[in-house]
């Protein structure tokens, strides 16, 4: 499973384009290679009560 990288502020690291990750996953398909890439939500798209709160 791919898993994009959530940002994190004051990181060097930013996320991909989504078009780039979904270039990656293709690319590793077509060499035989199973590949998902994981659905990621905002925090604020979650439902049923769960928060990123402790």
């Amino acid at each position: 499973m791919f898993i994009p990288l959530n940002e994190v502020p004051g990181s060097q690291f930013t996320r991909s384009r989504e078009e780039d990750m979904e270039e990656f996953v293709r690319r590793l398909e077509a060499k035989g290679i199973s590949t998902t890439m994981r659905d990621t939500r905002h925090p604020a798209d979650l439902s049923h009560g769960h928060t990123l709160d402790p």
